[in-house]
C-alpha cells in the first residue's frame, strides 16, 4: 500500500489544497498522514470529502498548535 505522509504547516489557501489533490491523483496512496493543519474538523472533513478516502481521524488544534 501507498502512503503519503506531508507536514503540511497549514493547509488552509487553495493552493495547498491543490497540490495536495495533484499528488493524491498522481500517486493513488492507500493511506494520507496530514501533520500540522492548523485548521478545524470542518474545513479538513470538506479535503477529506473531495479526496474521495473512507476514513477520517483529526486532533483538533489547540491555539496555534497541534491539529
Amino acid at each position: 500500500m501507498k502512503t503519503l505522509r506531508w507536514n503540511c504547516r497549514g493547509i488552509g489557501s487553495d493552493l495547498t489544497v491543490r497540490h495536495l489533490k495533484e499528488m493524491c491523483q498522481r500517486h493513488r496512496p492507500g493511506l494520507v498522514f496530514l501533520t500540522e493543519t492548523k485548521n478545524r474538523r470542518l474545513l479538513l472533513q470538506n479535503i477529506h470529502a473531495d479526496l474521495g478516502f473512507d476514513q477520517l481521524f483529526t486532533v483538533d488544534l489547540l491555539g496555534l498548535s497541534g491539529g
